[in-house]
């Protein structure tokens, strides 16, 4: 059987939910799950990490960062799989890089020279983002009403306020990002999956995920949308957990589950499921 090297980046600003997903998503290509579409092929050469990770989504715990729990700020992640309805194996390179890394690319405009071999091999992308982690924006109007109260014009307001690049909205940071990708891949069609984390939390308010990034990201939708010759995005909903880990009594119900796969949540548009393979096979099903 052939087998293919493809590589995903896993984007996102720090406690995004990469290290969770890829640990749900590694217990479950590894599970008894009916039906899953993917499933490992032989072990990684990453297993004491994996086991680590799944270790720890398994009882409910908080992943530390991935900085903290491996001393690096890349975890090198090497998945050997099988596509079980193309009967196709590959091996799929899912790097996990700590948010903090993707913070410096915006506020110091660098690159660590491994990560810029990764981005240039890249077939694909997942950005997650975390809704409770997002540094929201100001509007226009905000800031006219700030001004009026303080009686101060524009230029007087900005001298007041020493300006702090890593304080900047989330989605100004994550637009930048994106744009220094765009760049280094010489403009090269990007597919990106969008992850909305802890997608459990949101699901009563929000109709859809991506009425979700319209509603509260507009800056990197419009940016998305806008540029149709660099991106070519999907947008879905994922809780990794199935429900807080922060609160006693949902941690007890999630353990009960017989099958910590069934806990997964995924929504498309309006369709709600299990698989968590679903934005890799988004990406994967154009090579």
């Amino acid at each position: 059987m052939e087998i293919t090297n493809n590589q995903i980046l896993l984007l996102g600003l720090p406690e995004s939910g990469k290290t969770s997903f890829l640990a749900a998503f590694y217990h479950f290509i590894d599970s008894d799950v009916e039906d899953k579409p993917l499933s490992q092929a032989r072990y990684s050469k990453n297993t004491t990490y994996l086991n680590y990770i799944v270790s720890k989504w398994l009882n409910c715990e908080l992943i530390g960062r991935t900085a903290e729990s491996t001393g690096a700020s890349t975890k090198e992640v090497i998945l050997h799989l099988v596509d079980n309805q193309k009967k196709i194996q590959f091996d799929l390179n899912m790097p996990d890089m700590a948010g903090e890394s993707f913070v410096r690319q915006y506020t110091d405009r660098t690159w660590e020279q491994e990560y810029k071999v990764q981005a240039e091999n890249s077939e694909g992308s997942i950005l997650f983002i975390n809704p409770s982690k997002v540094r929201a924006h100001v509007l226009i109007d905000e800031i006219a009403g700030v001004l009026q109260a303080f009686g101060d014009e524009p230029e007087d307001l900005a001298e007041q306020v020493d300006f702090n690049a890593e304080k900047s909205p989330s989605q100004v940071m994550l637009v930048d990002i994106l744009a220094g990708h765009a760049e280094t891949l010489f403009g090269k069609l990007q597919k990106i999956a969008i992850v909305i984390s802890a997608w459990d939390e949101q699901m009563a308010s929000h109709k859809s995920p991506a009425k979700w990034l319209e509603k509260n990201m507009p800056l990197l939708n419009q940016y998305l949308i806008t540029n149709p010759e660099l991106f070519q995005f999907k947008v879905f909903g994922i809780s990794a957990q199935g429900g807080s880990i922060s609160e006693a009594e949902s941690v007890l119900s999630l353990r009960k589950v017989p099958e910590p796969a069934e806990r997964i949540i995924v929504q498309e548009e309006d369709k709600t499921h299990k698989n968590i393979c679903a934005p890799i096979e988004w990406i994967i099903n154009e090579w």
